[in-house]
């Protein structure tokens, strides 16, 4: 078995799977983001890492990090 993940930007928006391309399609207004999604995770399957040091999966680390560019 391969665990799939899925992300929606807001609650009660469609559900997608979690990729690159599907990320920086979500989040097209806010190009901090998208810049920083490149360097962080080469492929898909590193998306879903868990970053033991803020207790929190990276993707959402990164994001809130481009949040505090703006």
């Amino acid at each position: 078995m391969v665990p799939q993940y899925f992300f929606s930007k807001r609650a009660g928006d469609p559900i997608q799977s979690l990729t690159v391309n599907n990320l920086k399609r979500a989040f097209s207004n806010n190009p901090a983001f998208q810049d920083m999604i490149d360097p962080q995770f080469r492929y898909n399957n590193e998306l879903s890492i868990y970053d033991q040091v803020y207790n929190m999966y990276k993707i959402k680390h990164v994001y809130s990090r481009s949040l505090d560019k703006k």
